[in-house]
């Protein structure tokens, strides 16, 4: 398969958000090749999971590890190191039942690999910036921010069973264990190497691909991990990720058959790619956010009516309708509509008024605000 993916698009002020879409192109080439050319759109941070916060390095990142749980074809969460769990009758604790299989070097992978991945994601001194993440599990928080005493409430009754209390019942803590902040770590590589664990010729992974080849800004090789469970199954031995901040050079290269998969388009080349390369284009929904973040300590920013204004002068039907044009919806909450587990969102009490309308009100409140043509709100947007 092979395609074009673009990721959501969305701006916010405020409170104010818009939610995304995702596209994709794809034809046959990279089967009959059993290699994989991914066009990505950004370098990876790291190859450490503790260490990533771009969609762009999850991407690499998800192809190495195998969570407790992973993701089936339609998205949802399915068995992953995990074979089988139990969710106690208050839904605050959880038992895993780990499957028999090994790291890339042979090692067998055991429950205690994820507590280790847990406690360095939450040790405060990793400085790891989604440690957050796994604050649902009792304890966490505590031990993120290096509270006296605190202990993780993560369990291995044996190197098979995985037993994790929660803070409170949550319906979505399966899902986040797909998360690479949930990945167990190979407690001898680590331990061996240090932050060295992830170059390609220490790493050690227990995923479907393992990382032979890194080229910063050029390409990421991965192959097939032949100590992966289901390795059997795995139909494509290699995959090769190259790096593009340019996403017109990245769909050329798509065009050229040099490409099998790009994961983002130029946003100005949609109408083309809708008239000239339907057959390959793939547009489907996506979760996300993007919005812009007020700095609340300046002064001119501490009037919540000047936050207010600004947010309701954003045209965001003019940014999804006319300038994106992929199937984005302009955000007036800050939970995207369809997010699982989730009632309908709260929005803005302002989202169905008329564009002018919006404009008019801002307008009132710079003004009582102290802000207008005499007196302009003046700052860098970035």
């Amino acid at each position: 398969m092979s395609g074009l993916i673009k990721s959501s698009r969305a701006f916010v002020l405020g409170t104010a958000l818009i939610a995304g879409s995702m596209t994709m192109l794809s034809s046959t080439h990279a089967q009959a090749e059993k290699i994989l050319r991914v066009g990505n759109d950004g370098e990876p941070q790291s190859m450490d999971p503790h260490f990533i916060s771009t969609v762009q390095t999850s991407r690499v990142s998800d192809d190495m590890s195998l969570g407790l749980l992973t993701y089936g074809p339609d998205g949802q969460p399915v068995p992953g190191a995990a074979e089988s769990w139990t969710v106690s009758d208050d839904g605050m604790t959880y038992t895993f039942k780990i499957r028999d299989h090994n790291w890339s070097d042979g090692t067998p992978v055991t429950a205690q690999d994820f507590i280790a991945g847990w406690q360095r994601l939450l040790d405060p001194a990793l400085g790891a910036e989604y440690a957050s993440l796994l604050y649902i599990i009792e304890g966490a928080e505590d031990v993120n921010t290096g509270k006296d005493g605190a202990k993780l409430a993560a369990t291995a009754v044996d190197d098979h069973t995985l037993k994790v209390k929660l803070t409170a019942p949550a319906p979505y803590f399966l899902a986040q264990l797909t998360h690479q902040t949930a990945f167990a770590i190979p407690r001898h590589t680590v331990e061996k190497y240090g932050k060295d664990w992830v170059k390609p010729e220490n790493i050690v992974v227990n995923g479907p691909y393992k990382l032979v080849e890194w080229v910063p800004n050029v390409h990421t090789k991965l192959v097939k991990n032949e100590e992966f469970y289901d390795a059997k199954n795995v139909p494509i031995d290699e995959v090769i990720y190259y790096a593009y901040e340019d996403r017109t050079a990245m769909q050329n290269r798509f065009r050229a058959n040099e490409l099998d998969v790009a994961r983002d388009i130029a946003s100005e080349q949609i109408s083309w790619l809708r008239d000239n390369l339907s057959d390959s284009l793939r547009i489907a929904p996506y979760a996300g956010i993007y919005y812009y973040a007020i700095r609340t300590d300046k002064e001119k920013f501490a009037d919540p009516r000047v936050r207010k204004a600004l947010s309701m002068a954003i045209n965001r039907e003019a940014i999804t309708d006319a300038v994106l044009k992929t199937g984005e919806l302009p955000a007036y909450s800050f939970v995207p509509p369809g997010t699982g587990n989730y009632t309908e969102p709260a929005y803005v009490s302002w989202k169905d008024l008329p564009y002018g309308e919006k404009v008019a009100e801002a307008k009132k409140l710079m003004a009582e605000a102290g802000y207008g043509p005499d007196n302009p709100l003046k700052f860098t947007l970035r």
